[in-house]
């Protein structure tokens, strides 16, 4: 919140733009973190797949908040789509040739 205010009064003071208000500063937010990369060969597996690793992600983050030790933790689910280094399957004309189509545009 701190953070927030801060930017605003460099606002205010047409020291800082708006758009600094809305960037995401995730890394400086905590010092631990997990990612957890989901890959699946069609739309519908990685569909099945992202849902059940947030659940199971849900249910660990429910239980970091009842340890006493832990100040705060939350999950942040979002897809990312195939990064750059990224080989997706070749199309054989079958039926995953729509999936990996819809794949490659997440």
């Amino acid at each position: 919140m701190n953070l927030c205010l801060s930017i605003v009064r460099d606002v205010m003071l047409r020291k800082r733009t708006w758009a600094e208000l809305f960037e995401y500063a995730f890394f400086f937010t905590y010092k631990h973190y997990v990612v957890v990369i989901v890959i699946g060969r069609s739309l519908s597996s990685f569909t099945g797949l992202c849902g059940l690793v947030e659940s199971k992600l849900r249910v660990l983050v429910g239980n970091f908040e009842q340890n006493r030790y832990v100040k705060m933790a939350h999950i942040n689910c979002r897809a990312y789509g195939p990064g750059p280094n990224d080989e997706l399957p070749q199309p054989d004309g079958g039926e995953d040739t729509e999936n990996i189509r819809k794949l490659s545009q997440f």
